[in-house]
């Protein structure tokens, strides 16, 4: 994954997070979006601070 992509869905994921839980006293079930969308938020704004800029590509942790 690259770093713009990371950054990206960082973003993508926080926008899902923040709409979902504006809505959240209309619509109960919109929770799990939150749930899902907070954690995944996190681990793509840290992957993108802890890229290095050499080639720009996050390398693969594993299982």
């Amino acid at each position: 994954m690259k770093k713009s992509t990371a950054l990206a869905f960082g973003i993508l994921f926080g926008a899902f997070a923040v709409t979902a839980a504006l809505f959240v006293s209309h619509i109960p079930a919109l929770i799990t979006v939150v749930v899902i969308s907070v954690p995944a938020a996190m681990a793509s704004l840290i992957y993108w601070l802890c890229a290095g800029t050499k080639k720009g590509d996050i390398p693969f942790v594993g299982y």
